[in-house]
């Protein structure tokens, strides 16, 4: 469903997702979302929120890891100390801006404790716990700040600290395919697949100009696993041209 998504919803998709994290036994903490509204905008929020920004942003990893804990800046807390954000606001005619963020823990001896999130068995954990280099990732959407000569995309994904890194996204994320994306690629993937299911698709958000460079794209339309594998699906999903047959 597309067209202007309400705050209750988006609101309510984050708690549903939240408890399907708890329900499998892969937190440590959680905050449920809230809902406030200041002037023109509606925050969908948790009552900790805060950016890393300022000071905090130039601190080493580590740092802004352990403050992040320290001051409950997350709405879930995995068992390996991984840390997910989930922040919205909209205006009366939808969504302006979203912040969806993870931090996964800066200490590998976290990794090395619960194989499980991450390998099936027989997977050689030593060798890739020493090449594994934890990464925050952050997709942000901003209406207001998107400039239209490819610096600043409206949606983008930013990787690591690079503060110059905005890869252009086709739309704004729901709070549900934050999770996937996160459990899918970072974690096993089988944890995804019992993910709530929800129907809520943004509008997209890329310029003409954005398309033509390397960007994400954002299924429009509720699929099964089942059609997600197949190779034209794929295709789609990554922007490329489907073979023509005759």
């Amino acid at each position: 469903m597309t067209g202007r998504i309400r705050p209750q919803r988006i609101l309510q998709e984050i708690n549903r997702v939240t408890s399907y994290f708890v329900s499998k036994g892969i937190t440590r903490a959680q905050r449920l979302s809230i809902q406030r509204t200041a002037g023109n905008f509606t925050d969908v929020t948790f009552d900790t929120a805060r950016f890393v920004g300022g000071a905090l942003r130039d601190l080493p990893y580590e740092e802004i890891h352990r403050q992040l804990i320290i001051d409950k800046a997350f709405n879930i807390r995995m068992i390996d100390n991984a840390l997910l954000q989930f922040m919205y606001r909209f205006d009366k005619q939808g969504i302006v801006k979203h912040r969806l963020a993870f931090f996964p823990s800066p200490n590998p001896d976290d990794f090395l404790r619960y194989p499980k999130l991450y390998f099936t068995e027989g997977r050689r954990l030593g060798i890739e716990q020493r090449t594994t280099i934890p990464v925050p990732l952050r997709f942000d959407y901003d209406v207001a700040a998107a400039k239209p000569d490819l610096v600043h995309a409206a949606s983008h994904l930013t990787i690591g600290g690079y503060r110059r890194c905005r890869i252009p996204v086709s739309a704004p994320l729901t709070p549900r395919m934050f999770a996937e994306f996160i459990l899918r690629h970072l974690y096993l993937p089988s944890i995804a697949d019992g993910l709530p299911p929800s129907k809520i698709r943004f509008p997209t958000s890329i310029s003409e100009l954005e398309k033509k460079m390397i960007y994400l794209v954002i299924p429009q339309w509720v699929c099964s696993m089942i059609e997600l594998s197949s190779p034209y699906a794929l295709m789609l999903i990554l922007g490329a041209e489907l073979p023509i047959t005759r």
